[in-house]
Parts: structure tokens; sequence; C-alpha cells
């Protein structure tokens, strides 16, 4: 019989909680600074790229 309950994110996020909360040995997630980075000049440069040439 096919399952009737809609996924939603709210419910995702939770069970995903529980589970990491469960789980031993995870890694702590950390801020990559110099990826921040990169990913800020790289979209800076998609934007101007998107402008075209300057005159």
């Amino acid at each position: 019989m096919a399952h009737t309950t809609r996924k939603t994110d709210p419910a995702d996020a939770h069970c995903i909680a529980i589970a990491a909360l469960r789980a031993n040995g995870l890694r702590q997630v950390v801020v990559d600074d110099v990826a921040v980075a990169l990913k800020l000049l790289v979209d800076r440069r998609d934007e101007l790229g998107r402008r075209g040439p300057r005159r």
C-alpha cells in the first residue's frame, strides 16, 4: 500500500537531527574561510561577465 504522508522539509530536518544526535563519531561542521572567499570572488566574476564589456 502507498505511503500517504507528504514529504516536508521540517519533517526531514527533524529526522536528520535525531539521527545525528544518536550517531557516534560525527565530525563538527566548520566554516572554511578560503572557500567562502573564493565563492564570493567567483560570484562577482560571474556578475561582471553577465553585464558584458565595459565601455
